[in-house]
């Protein structure tokens, strides 16, 4: 009687390593795939906050200075900066395409200005608001300019 000391049998079943391995990686990608969605619909709703919908604000002569002037308001925000009679401002960012895109928008909510002066690398700006709430937004063009329903 001979025994063969050097052969092993084979293994029957699944491999546990390989099926540990492929639902890590499978979890993960799941992990990966609900930070994404989360992510992205807390952008939509962000920049859904930072919209407005109305009418386009009244252009006006763009001033040739940035000079203060009493009862005059002045706020800088990335990059641009906003000069006029406004009671009180609120600016933040939101990406473009309705949350969805890659760029950013900077957004000034702007309440109670009769005008308001937009400086930016593009120009001078002037909006007439006659004393409405204003939404303003700066992509990569000229500041957009839209009047607050309500």
């Amino acid at each position: 009687m001979t025994t063969d000391f050097g052969a092993r049998p084979r293994r029957r079943g699944a491999p546990i390593g390989w099926i540990i391995v492929i639902l890590w990686m499978i979890g993960l990608a799941g992990a990966a795939g609900a930070k994404f969605y989360f992510d992205r619909q807390a952008a939509i709703k962000t920049a859904q906050q930072w919209s407005a919908s109305g009418p386009p604000c009244p252009v006006g002569v763009a001033p040739t200075d940035d000079g203060y002037q009493f009862g005059q308001r002045a706020i800088g925000f990335e990059g641009t900066k906003y000069l006029g009679d406004f009671r009180a401002a609120k600016c933040g960012t939101a990406l473009d395409q309705g949350g969805t895109g890659q760029g950013v928008v900077a957004v000034c909510k702007i309440k109670g200005a009769s005008y308001i002066n937009v400086t930016t690398a593009k120009g001078r700006y002037q909006f007439l608001t006659s004393g409405q709430n204003a939404t303003l937004s700066v992509e990569t063009g000229p500041p957009a300019c839209v009047l607050d329903a309500g």
